[in-house]
């Protein structure tokens, strides 16, 4: 048992990058699972290709049970998807330079196509909210709701991107405590005890954009100096 647990440490020590760019974190908890993962598919003959195929079908899936409001998240989000495995890439090969431009890149598409499709979405919110009901009531607040969260989804996205690009440079724990107590516990807050001092909808939709912001000034403090260490040591 103990020979085959140290020939399992050792296949997962491979897979590691330098240990100043993984998280404690990674290195204890996701980084085993993945590699557990990987291992199990490895012994069932499951390819990456395969792997790959199956994420496919279960993306589309979960499209089609997300709701037109989700898609906008969705659209916000998606460019954070491809800047954390470009940012750990460039960093691990030691180009924090280029892990810096994706981030950049990034937020330019994710603010492009955010505000373009946000604006949509207030513009056209009427025609879109009659599609669930024609409860004159519901729609109106599901006009407002859309007006000011759905025109300011790109701000969340945003959040996304800084958030993916710590977790590319070995920070992953930083956003998630941020996004806990600015995108959840902030929340609960506002609702039990600031939302009662002005209750009305529109004060309480503001909560979501006010937390993005927040986690975004949060992220900023972190990343540069982050980025600062990590080109002096690839200096």
């Amino acid at each position: 048992m103990k020979a085959k647990f140290n020939k399992w440490l050792e296949g997962y020590k491979s897979t590691l990058k330098s240990f100043d760019t993984e998280e404690t974190i990674d290195i204890y908890f996701y980084r085993p699972i993945g590699y557990m993962w990987a291992l199990l598919f490895a012994k069932l003959g499951v390819t990456p290709n395969m792997v790959s195929i199956a994420s496919i079908f279960l993306g589309v899936g979960a499209g089609i049970m997300f709701y037109f409001d989700n898609v906008l998240y969705n659209i916000c989000t998606a460019a954070s998807l491809a800047v954390m495995p470009y940012v750990s890439q460039n960093v691990g090969a030691g180009n924090v330079k280029r892990a810096a431009k994706s981030v950049k890149e990034g937020i330019l598409v994710t603010v492009a196509l955010g505000a373009t499709f946000g604006a949509l979405s207030a513009i056209f919110s009427g025609p879109l909210s009659s599609i669930m009901t024609d409860d004159p009531q519901v729609i109106a607040y599901s006009r407002q709701k859309m007006v000011i969260i759905s025109s300011t989804y790109f701000i969340c996205g945003i959040n996304d991107i800084f958030s993916a690009a710590l977790r590319g440079m070995g920070k992953p724990t930083f956003p998630t405590i941020t996004t806990l107590i600015f995108m959840c516990g902030l929340r609960f807050v506002w609702v039990y005890w600031i939302f009662p001092l002005v209750p009305n909808l529109t004060f309480l939709y503001l909560v979501w954009p006010i937390g993005w912001v927040i986690c975004i000034t949060c992220a900023l403090i972190v990343y540069f100096p982050t980025k600062k260490k990590l080109a002096l040591h690839h200096a």
